[in-house]
């Protein structure tokens, strides 16, 4: 029947990501799926200060783990928008800090993964992330 016939069109990723993991995977990924054909959205992107998702050791958003952050989202932005061919979408994962999921799963801590601040004022990634389409649209 139709079911049987149909295919996979989208692949939604959820690059749920810490500041210090390497990003490899997320490259290897977009190209294992264009060669699929499928068109691929990059949904729900925060990036975490904790080093995993079980650290409780980050107790602020200090400006070193926020440049270091910022660094992360332009990057991961400037890969997406590189391979935007195979990456018609990109989405974060909620407008600011206080409405962050990561505050409370798997263990209560600080964190603060989004580009806007508790108070939604933008942190450096937001720059960083607007500096990124900058570059990428010349």
């Amino acid at each position: 029947g139709v079911c049987a016939a149909a295919r996979q069109q989208l692949i939604a990723q959820h690059p749920h990501a810490l500041c210090a993991e390497p990003f490899g995977d997320f490259e290897r990924a977009i190209d294992a799926y264009a060669r699929l054909g499928v068109t691929q959205h990059v949904t729900e992107l925060d990036i975490a200060l904790n080093h995993n998702l079980m650290d409780t050791t980050v107790t602020a958003a200090t400006p070193e783990l926020l440049a270091r952050q910022a660094r992360r989202y332009g990057e991961l932005v400037s890969l997406f928008l590189r391979k935007r061919a195979q990456v018609t979408a990109l989405l974060v994962w909620g407008i600011g800090d206080s409405y962050t999921w990561l505050t409370s799963w798997p263990v209560k801590r600080f964190e603060a993964p989004l580009l806007f601040d508790t108070a939604l004022r933008p942190k450096p990634a937001y720059h960083a992330v607007l500096e990124a389409a900058r570059r990428a649209n010349g």
